[in-house]
Order: structure tokens, then sequence, then C-alpha cells
């Protein structure tokens, strides 16, 4: 995650073993995750991951549901804390 209006640069290190789409997925819910702790008024999250934008938007994955309906839950809690979160795909 890099932030450079706040400045803030953070990084996680995943397991070798799970595959890019859930790296990007739970990239996404880290970054809400901030969101809800930090509470910006409103944030816009960029993403290179076309397929992880596309489940979030049609609201299912067959690969990782689980983790789709973790960052739905996440960008809810953020909403409950006065955040609004936008998406662009880069």
């Amino acid at each position: 995650m890099y932030s450079p209006g706040l400045q803030v640069t953070q990084s996680r290190r995943l397991s070798n073993r799970v595959s890019v789409f859930t790296a990007e997925v739970v990239a996404l819910i880290w970054t809400v995750q901030w969101v809800e702790e930090v509470r910006p008024q409103q944030v816009v999250i960029c993403s290179d991951s076309a397929a992880a934008l596309m489940a979030l938007q049609g609201g299912r994955s067959h690969v990782r549901p689980d983790l789709i309906c973790e960052l739905q839950t996440a960008l809810y809690r953020a909403e409950l804390v006065g955040s609004r979160v936008g998406f662009l795909w880069v």
C-alpha cells in the first residue's frame, strides 16, 4: 500500500503458495482495513487486478468466495465509520 499524500507505505508478506488472485484480493482487504482504522473521508484504491475488481463488482468468485465476502464486509465497516471507498483499475 502506498499513499504519498499521507506519507504511508506498507508492505506485507504472503506465503509463496497463494495464487496471484488471492494475493491481490488480500491486498485489497488489508488496504480497506487500513481505511477502517485511519478513517479518511474518501479514498480511491488503485489496482491492476481486473479479476479481483470484477469479482468484487460481481459480488462473487468461483476461486475464493470467502475472500470476496471478507472484502465486502470490510468495505461495509469502512462505510459505517464514514469512509467512502472507490476503486480504480490501472
